[in-house]
């Protein structure tokens, strides 16, 4: 009798997705990815955070794991036990310095967060649970997020609602947000949106519509897009949005490819790279005055190496690339990936120093930077030479006014 019949035999009282995992654990599948588990692997986490049997370390303040050569060790690799030990040091693990976000309330952010609730908007910076948030809203700015607030993946990094959306995008949406974008006069607008893979057009005739509103409504307004991949359409809904000009193209990278099937298991690597190469090309052959700018933005500490970050720059640079963010990975909550360590200022500044280096227009590192983070200042320093880089800086107002990351407070509040 093989081990599956074994299993079959055994008709205790438990529900069907218990049963289909037990199953999997008894032939040493891991019930996530199902894929084989190894039966030892050479890292095994000690109860005590800060060793392992075979002398790696975890860092103190820090959950990453190194082997005994140093080299690191991927998570989709150990078991389910010694991931969560990982998960559970990486909650223990206090928060470097560096990592403050001003408190939100001063400047226009209640006239912002009216303008937002007024509109029935949604903005990546409520959705997201972003640290500059207090900051930008304060500037009267924001990220807007049109199609909805539900996204059809489950990137384990992303603190989007995750489900299938069930509505159709709201056509009245273009020009609510094109009317705020006035209202708030902002002068460099930057548009996402959650992935919508089950749209025809995969949501890029939203992207159109909204880029048209705001030309008619706010023509002196520059444009940023921050595109999904449309997986499955690519060209032609890349191909819808760039008919309508946007001033930058954005679709992020987000991380490393060793790490893609783990973190992002809809996207992919090379149709990433493939999309922001396209959309250079796209302007071209549009006969754009000047080709569009493009630009992504990678997240640090979810597992990565410095080296691996760099290998990522280049390919970037041989596919066109103007402007790279890259930023700290903050946990959103217990349910998502955990933080693998927390990248030094210096750290940032080398990989800043070294993106500039390549060639590109501009490289916005630090802990806090994010992908629309200062998005007209990217923007100038791409077309400025002189402009060139951000590198991390430590905040620099009386400590009182700022917050630990990590307990932001619920941004979202009623009309009432």
């Amino acid at each position: 009798m093989t081990d599956i019949e074994d299993i079959e035999t055994e008709r205790a009282p438990q529900t069907e997705g218990a049963r289909g995992v037990r199953i999997l654990e008894k032939l040493e599948l891991d019930p996530v990815t199902q894929e084989p588990r190894p039966r030892r692997h050479a890292i095994q986490l000690a109860h005590a955070v800060g060793a392992t049997t075979d002398g790696s370390q975890l860092t103190p303040g820090i959950a990453e794991l190194t082997d005994a050569a140093g080299n690191p060790v991927d998570r989709g690799k150990l078991t389910r036990e010694q991931k969560q030990a990982i998960s559970d040091a990486s909650l223990r693990a206090p928060k470097p310095p560096w990592l403050k976000i001003k408190l939100p309330g001063g400047g226009r952010f209640a006239e912002t967060a009216a303008v937002v609730r007024e509109h029935g908007l949604h903005t990546i910076c409520e959705e997201g649970h972003c640290p500059n948030m207090g900051e930008c809203w304060g500037k009267g700015t924001a990220t807007f997020q049109i199609l909805g607030d539900t996204c059809t993946r489950a990137c384990r990094y992303c603190n989007v609602k995750t489900g299938i959306p069930g509505t159709e995008p709201d056509p009245l949406e273009p020009g609510k947000l094109a009317n705020a974008v006035h209202k708030m006069g902002i002068r460099h607008a930057v548009v996402t949106s959650v992935d919508r893979d089950e749209l025809p057009d995969r949501g890029a005739g939203q992207f159109a519509k909204t880029i048209h509103a705001i030309r008619r409504r706010s023509p002196g307004t520059s444009i940023e897009v921050l595109v999904p991949d449309f997986m499955g359409l690519e060209e032609e809904g890349l191909r819808i949005v760039m008919d309508a000009r946007p001033d930058v193209y954005a679709h992020n990278m987000e991380t490393v490819p060793r790490l893609y099937r783990r973190i992002r298991p809809k996207g992919n690597y090379e149709r990433a790279l493939w999309c922001l190469q396209r959309a250079k090309e796209m302007s071209r052959e549009l006969e754009w005055a000047e080709p569009v700018l493009t630009k992504t933005g990678i997240i640090a500490g979810m597992g990565e190496t410095i080296p691996e970050l760099k290998e990522v720059l280049v390919a970037l640079r041989e596919r066109g690339v103007d402007v790279v963010t890259i930023g700290q990975y903050l946990r959103p909550s217990v349910r998502h990936l955990p933080v693998d360590r927390y990248v030094t200022p210096e750290e940032f500044d080398d990989l800043a120093e070294y993106g500039m280096s390549l060639g590109f227009g501009s490289v916005f590192a630090g802990p806090l930077v994010r992908s629309s983070y200062k998005a007209e200042e990217q923007r100038r320093a791409a077309q400025d030479p002189t402009l060139g880089k951000m590198l991390s800086e430590p905040p620099t107002a009386p400590a009182e006014d700022f917050a630990t990351v990590g307990v932001v407070p619920e941004w979202k509040r009623d009309d009432a």
